[in-house]
Parts: C-alpha cells; sequence; structure tokens
C-alpha cells in the first residue's frame, strides 16, 4: 500500500514478476487483480498535489476517491468537468477504464484529463499529456490498467453552480427525438438520465438538470454518505415487485415525487454514491451492472434487440438507464467518435458467484447485438464478453498492442481483464481435457457453453436452466467420462421431477410454440413471394414431419390450408392427432433410438405431386445417412412443381458446430429424461448446410430463400427453404 510515488516506483523495481494495481475494488476480482502477481494497492496514494484556481486545474494522485475531490474543491467554487455516474470510484481506476457519467456533451472521463504520470514496468517514473507522449497517453487511457501504473492525473475544472431539475414521461420510441430537439440543443443542460418503466420497457422517464440562478430547495453542496431524500427512501422501502406496485409506482408515488421543483448544487448531484443505485453494494454486491453505447440513429434499434433477449430469458431487470455520451477523441479503445447514447442494466443475481453463469449467455446476445448495431460495450463493468467479441468491438486494439510492447515487453502489468481479452492464454490443458470427453469440449469454449445454456433453459423445466447448467459445470470439473456425467445430471434432475412441488415449480416451457410460430411466418412469407398470384394465400396439401401438427397449428394463423394434412413421425408413420393439441407441450418430444426409411416409407400415403409445403425439422440428421437420401426422394416426389420444402437442420460445417450438434441432441435427451444408452442410439448423421442443399439440387429444388440462421435448438440451427423446379 504505498503512500508515495517513489514507493511505488520502488516496489516495481525491486519485483521480478507480474504486477496489478487496485484502488477501491468495486469491480469484481477476477477484473481488477491477478494470481501470483505483486498487487498495489493505490488508496493510500490520495493527495491533492497542486491546485491552480487560477488555471482551473487540479493533479491529484490516483488512489484519490471522486468524492473526496469534490469535498476538496467544492469550498473553492468548482466542479469537475467529467465524472463517472457514481463518485465512489478512484479516479486512476476511472481513467484506466475511461468511464462515463451522466454529463451532456461533455464525454467520458478523458475529455477533462490534461495530463497523467505513469509508473513503467522498468519503474521508469513519466509524464505524458497529448503533446508529450501521445501515444502512450492515449494508451493509458482507456488502456483497462495493463500499460503502466497511473500514479497522478491533471483535471480541467469547471464552475459550480444551481442546477433545477426537469422530468417528462414518455414512450421508448420518442427518446431521441426529445433529446435532439429539447436536450442536446439546450446549453444549459449539465446531467441527464433516462429510467424505463420495469419490466414493459415501453415508457421511460427523462430527466435533465439545467443550470438555473435559483434558490436550492436544498442547500446541501454535497451528497454525503447515509444522505436520503425521505420521499425516496419511502417508494424505495414500500415498491413491490407486482402489477399492482408498478401501477401504483406510474399513477400516484412517481408522479408524486417529481411534481415538486427541486433545485440542487451541481456538485450534489454530482458526489451520488453507487449504494443510491443498490444500497447493499458495497457489503454484498449482487447486481450485475452492464453498459453499451450506441449510437442515436441505431438506439431504437438496439432497445428492440434488447426487449427480445429480455422477454426471451426472462431477464429480471433491476435497473434500466440511457444517459448521454459525449464524443471520445483521445483513447486507442474509444468507445465512440462521436456523441452517442450509453445504455446501462443492472440485473440482480442469487449470489455474486453464480454472476458468470446464470448471465453470461444471454449478456454476449447484447454484445453481439450492440456490435451489430455499430455500437460497443463498455469494458469496465461485467466481463461477459469473449476475446473475439472485445477485438470485433474495439478498432484500436493492435495499435494498444503496440504500445504495450514498446513499454512493457515483458507483459508484466496487468489483471483479469487483460487475460480475459488481450492475451493469449494457453490451451494445451483444456484441448487435452477436450479430447477425452465432448462435456469437457463443449464447456471450453464461450459460444458453445452459451449454446448449452439455451439448450438446458428451452428443453428443461421453466427457471431450472441456470440451476442445471451451473450444476453441469461443476459436474463436468469432477469427472472426466461423459457417461458418469450424464448420469450425475440425470439423476438430480430426476431427484428434482420428485420433489412434492415438482407439479407447480417445473412448468415446461413455450419455446416449441415460438418456434413454430416463427416459421408460420417465415412461411407465409417465403410463400407470397414465390407462389402464383392466384394462390398466394393458400396451401394446397401439408406433410408436416417431426413436429407434431403444432406447425400446420401456427400455419393456419396465417395462411388458408385445403387438402390433405398429414402428419408423420420420423419413422415414417402417422401421428396420433391429439400430438397437435395441448398435450404435446406436456410430453417432450422423442423419436424412436433407430427411425428407418425403409422402402414404403411414409406407409404408401404420401402419393406423388400432392402437397404444396413439406416440412421437415431436424429431421435428416436424426433419420441417419443411409436412410436420408431415399426420405427426400421420396419427398420430393411428394411435392407439386414450385412447391416448397421446409428444413431446420443442424450445420455441422466445422468440428465445432458439429460437437455442439451432437451436445444439443445428448442435452435434449437428458431433459426429456432419456438413459444414457438411449440418448447415445440417437443417429447423428450430422453434415454441412452446403452438402444437404447440393443433395437437394441433384433432386430437382432450388433455394428460394436466404438460409436463416436461428439459436441452436435440438432441431438444428439453419432454416433452409427450397423449392421444386
Amino acid at each position: 500500500m504505498p503512500e508515495t510515488v517513489d514507493e511505488v516506483a520502488d516496489a516495481v523495481r525491486r519485483s521480478s514478476g507480474r504486477i496489478s494495481v487496485s484502488a477501491t475494488r468495486l469491480s469484481p476480482d477476477h477484473q481488477f487483480a491477478l494470481e501470483g502477481s505483486l498487487h498495489l494497492d493505490l488508496s493510500r496514494l490520495n493527495k491533492v498535489v497542486r491546485f491552480e484556481p487560477m488555471d482551473g486545474t487540479i493533479r491529484v494522485q490516483a488512489g484519490a476517491r471522486w468524492s473526496d475531490l469534490l469535498r476538496f474543491i467544492q469550498p473553492h467554487g468548482f466542479a469537475l468537468q467529467s465524472l463517472p455516474q457514481y463518485a465512489d470510484f478512484s479516479i486512476g481506476g476511472a481513467v484506466a477504464m475511461n468511464a462515463t457519467g451522466r454529463g451532456v456533451a461533455v464525454g467520458p472521463v478523458s475529455e477533462s484529463v490534461l495530463g497523467l504520470r505513469v509508473v513503467l514496468a522498468d519503474a521508469t517514473v513519466v509524464d505524458c499529456d497529448p503533446h508529450n507522449r501521445p501515444d502512450l497517453f492515449a494508451a493509458v487511457i482507456g488502456g483497462l490498467g495493463g500499460i503502466a501504473v497511473i500514479v497522478e492525473v491533471s483535471l480541467r475544472l469547471a464552475r459550480n453552480g444551481r442546477l433545477l431539475r426537469k422530468s417528462v414521461r414518455m414512450p421508448v420510441d420518442q427518446y431521441v427525438d426529445h433529446f435532439k430537439a429539447r436536450i442536446a440543443s439546450d446549453p444549459g443542460a449539465v446531467f441527464h438520465v433516462a429510467e424505463f418503466s420495469l419490466p414493459s420497457l415501453k415508457h421511460l422517464r427523462a430527466t435533465t438538470w439545467v443550470q438555473t440562478e435559483e434558490r436550492c430547495t436544498d442547500d446541501q453542496p454535497l451528497h454525503y454518505a447515509g444522505m436520503e431524500e425521505p420521499l425516496r427512501r419511502v417508494f424505495d422501502r414500500t415498491r413491490v415487485p407486482t402489477w399492482f406496485g408498478r401501477l401504483r409506482d406510474e399513477l400516484l408515488l412517481e408522479p408524486l415525487q417529481y411534481a415538486r421543483k427541486v433545485v440542487h448544487w451541481r456538485n450534489y448531484e454530482a458526489s451520488l454514491p453507487i449504494t443510491v443505485l443498490d444500497p447493499r453494494y458495497l457489503e454484498q454486491p449482487q447486481l450485475d451492472l452492464q453498459q453499451f453505447i450506441i449510437g442515436a440513429s441505431a438506439l431504437n434499434r438496439f432497445l428492440d434487440a434488447l426487449r427480445e433477449i429480455v422477454g426471451r430469458y426472462r431477464i429480471p431487470l433491476a435497473t434500466l438507464s440511457i444517459t448521454h455520451y459525449g464524443a471520445c477523441t483521445v483513447s486507442l479503445l474509444s468507445l465512440s467518435r462521436d456523441e452517442a447514447f450509453g445504455v446501462q442494466l443492472g440485473v440482480p443475481s442469487r449470489d455474486p458467484a453464480s454472476l458468470q453463469t446464470d448471465h453470461a449467455a444471454w449478456s454476449r446476445e447484447l454484445i453481439d447485438a450492440a456490435i451489430a448495431c455499430g455500437g460497443r460495450f463498455h469494458p469496465g463493468y461485467a466481463m461477459h464478453a469473449t476475446a473475439a467479441q472485445f477485438r470485433s468491438a474495439f478498432a484500436g486494439v493492435d495499435a494498444l498492442l503496440a504500445v504495450r510492447a514498446a513499454v512493457d515487453p515483458g507483459g508484466r502489468i496487468g489483471n483479469g481483464a487483460w487475460t480475459a481479452w488481450l492475451e493469449s492464454p494457453d490451451h494445451r490443458e483444456v484441448v487435452g481435457e477436450a479430447a477425452r470427453s465432448e462435456f469437457h469440449a463443449l464447456m471450453a469454449d464461450a459460444g458453445s457453453r452459451d449454446m448449452a445454456f439455451r439448450i438446458l433453459s428451452d428443453c428443461g423445466p421453466a427457471g431450472y436452466g441456470p440451476r442445471l447448467f451451473g450444476l453441469m459445470q461443476r459436474v463436468t470439473q469432477r469427472n472426466t467420462r461423459d457417461e458418469l456425467i450424464y448420469r450425475n445430471l440425470r439423476g438430480s434432475l430426476a431427484k428434482w421431477q420428485a420433489s412434492p412441488l415438482a407439479v407447480l415449480t417445473m412448468r415446461p416451457t413455450g419455446w416449441r410454440r415460438d418456434l413454430h410460430r416463427q416459421f408460420a411466418r417465415h412461411v407465409a412469407d417465403v410463400w407470397r413471394q414465390v407462389a402464383p398470384e392466384t394462390s398466394a394465400a393458400r396451401i394446397d396439401g401439408l406433410v408436416e414431419i417431426g413436429s407434431g401438427g403444432q406447425l400446420a397449428s401456427a400455419l393456419r394463423r396465417r395462411l388458408r390450408i385445403h387438402g390433405a394434412v398429414q402428419r408423420l413421425g420420423l419413422d415414417g408413420r402417422d401421428e396420433p392427432a391429439a400430438l397437435a393439441g395441448w398435450w404435446s407441450a406436456l410430453v417432450p418430444a422423442r423419436v424412436s433410438a433407430r427411425p428407418g426409411a425403409e422402402v414404403g416409407w411414409g406407409g404408401g400415403a404420401l402419393p406423388p405431386a400432392s402437397a404444396d409445403l413439406v416440412t421437415l425439422l431436424g429431421g435428416l440428421a436424426a433419420i441417419g445417412r443411409e436412410d436420408a437420401d431415399a426420405v427426400l426422394a421420396i419427398l420430393a416426389g411428394v411435392l407439386r412443381p414450385g412447391g416448397l420444402l421446409l428444413l431446420l437442420e443442424h450445420d455441422a460445417a466445422t468440428g465445432q458446430s458439429a460437437l455442439e450438434a451432437s451436445m444439443a441432441v445428448t442435452l435434449a435427451g437428458l431433459c426429456a429424461g432419456d438413459p444414457w444408452e438411449d440418448s447415445q442410439a440417437h443417429p447423428r448423421a450430422f453434415r454441412a448446410a452446403d452438402e444437404w442443399v447440393g443433395q437437394l439440387i441433384r433432386l430437382g429444388f432450388e433455394e428460394c430463400a436466404p438460409r436463416e440462421r436461428i439459436r441452436r435448438t435440438q432441431y438444428g440451427d439453419t432454416l433452409l427453404t427450397l423449392r421444386r423446379r
């Protein structure tokens, strides 16, 4: 715990191994620490070095908190130009993560930094700024603490003043226009935040603090620890997570809270502690915070994707808000070169240890959605992103690594974030383990783990997916044989199902219903494009294989179906009509261990050229490679010229995708309660999508719609739509 810059340099000089740094330690341990390293705790390096009120600048040691700095400058009439959303963080940590706040058009912390003093890996003390060592300056700011040890920071100050609160409630789709018209054009706007109404995510309340000369309604200069508005205390203590509680908040409590005029000092609003967000954060944090930086033009598109992911995973959001993100022109890992919006969400968890298990899959989907919208994720929050996602989000990674190679060629300074995203880990042990076990190979890849989490959440009882996935992680660590892992998981699931409350708590999920509705929309859209105008709204003849009639039920809501509707199992036999009703939602879909396609498949009940549509979900791989050719020939004969063939198959174009396809079948059998022998006897004749399409082209088909990739299910992950010529 050094107290001077010389002590930091001396500690670095006398050590020979890895070095990691922290101060307030409000981030997870695995993010800022490094096992086996010399850890520098800079919390005592917290003094003001130089204060120049005439120039409006201050130089402070990196271990000081923003709240400490506010207490120092407040009597002199100064405020901070930009700072994090909460004042508990250390100044050095905020600079290393390039933290963002609630300021309007001021940018992240980097935009108010005038210069830095850092200690390099060779114990050299270096001063850098935009003119002196600009490459080092740009790499250290936002460099995730892996370039050098920040010991002093020079900041540009602003003037303190009074702020008036303005608040308005509006639909979400009106927010961007409101911000551009009313807030971005107001030169007096200082702070801004928009908080969503949960869990509908259809409305939000936009609150802006603007400069005013009116007297303060609360003359407190700073927000001290333990302070809380009486009305807010009542709201927080009486809020209940029910539809009645939400209705009461929206119609009674919230209008009452925002009806009165509120005028505060600027430093009062800037000094909010993180306990305002979560009162237990400093004791036992159970809130997973994430932030995404999205451009204004793509904000509504990202929010649509967020709503879809939140609804699909049933994410219990505790908070969701939007702040303004000013352009960042300094850092190599800039979150946005133009003005954008920061979307921050907080999700409670059962315990801190389960954050990586429960939230990883949907978090990575949100990161992909942000990248697809041209945005970024903030690396200073929860570490759910993969190294590939990190490199895809930040274009300056190569430049950052080049600076590090110049100033720290041995890679001494680092932390968990650098290890996860920017350093090349040794995979030899993982690969060796993966070669012996499909379960271990699955758990060794982040994308495959997410697939397993989704399969268990879909096929298993509702709400038991995270619990079953966590159990699979623990069992896989203790066992090396797939059979032992499978039997252990099946025994635990059977024990849960034997509970007296299982009838009430272990309800089936509706993922099959949602999947068939998605396919029905797809078929209706394609059919209207390729069918003649006279029959674009009707289908004459339907053969549905392997999905129990649920697709036909969903399709009837979009198209008129005439003629015969025949439902077949994967063995070619007629399925009972009861499977198309409510009973199929309660009985897990199982197939025989060895479905065949012998001569006469379909019982001779499939007359040639009798159907406009044939659907087969996950069937070809399950039928078997030697029988699939005969089945395809039969299906080609059933379709009329111009008819559609809809296939959902596993695209096993790579070894990893083939592994995921095999494990999807295994995990689906596990959730259905199949014994280990039946699960492994299920055919796995996986092929690449190109191979399936090539075979169908030889039978007289042509692709009539782009291949649609969906999240992997036990049926497959690629939707193929072909038309018989």
